[in-house]
């Protein structure tokens, strides 16, 4: 299922031409599961480096991709009006729902001034220099058991697993509770 995903995946960011869409936006760069083939969930997320924001030119954006990629939904998303936490404190969201090969595949696209993105991605690169067989295994053993709750944040299983060395999900638990004084939602 996860080279499946993957195929399509790349179908619709670089054959159908998705990616090259989003970089004509702005600097845009594959983070996430999806770059760091940790994928369990047809998810891919995107930042997107810009000079300066302009709604004007985010919902012409939003127009071509409508007209071109036929999403069945778009969400526009303030980051500065909804309060969200670092570093999601400026900028917009572009979420889409793309149905693709029976796929309903989630992009989330964030987009950032440029100083914000090179923190993301090298955030990111950060994290994909941890990765190796030994820990990804563990973390898709844990990822499988809990991406459909609501609670499930992957930068969270990904710190647990290679920054406090969380092995197993009885671990993840016990760390999520201690760090957040609250229970995972299963």
């Amino acid at each position: 299922m996860i080279d499946s995903l993957k195929i399509s995946g790349d179908k619709l960011l670089y054959e159908e031409g998705l990616f090259n869409l989003l970089n004509s936006f702005g600097k845009a760069q594959i983070v996430g599961s999806y770059d760091l083939d940790l994928l369990v969930k047809p998810d891919i997320d995107i930042s997107i480096g810009v000079d300066k924001f302009d709604i004007d030119k985010y919902f012409s954006l939003c127009a071509e991709l409508a007209k071109t990629f036929k999403p069945s939904w778009i969400k526009y998303l303030d980051q500065s009006i909804k309060k969200l936490p670092l570093p999601f404190t400026s900028g917009y969201y572009l979420g889409l729902h793309i149905p693709r090969d029976n796929i309903l595949w989630k992009i989330d696209g964030w987009i950032f001034t440029k100083d914000v993105f090179e923190q993301r991605v090298e955030y990111h690169n950060m994290i994909k220099k941890q990765i190796n067989d030994s820990n990804r295994k563990i973390i898709m053993t844990i990822k499988k058991q809990i991406c459909d709750s609501p609670s499930y944040v992957s930068v969270e299983l990904y710190e647990a697993v290679l920054f406090q060395n969380v092995k197993t999900i009885e671990e993840f638990y016990k760390w999520y509770k201690k760090k957040y004084l609250k229970d995972f939602v299963v």
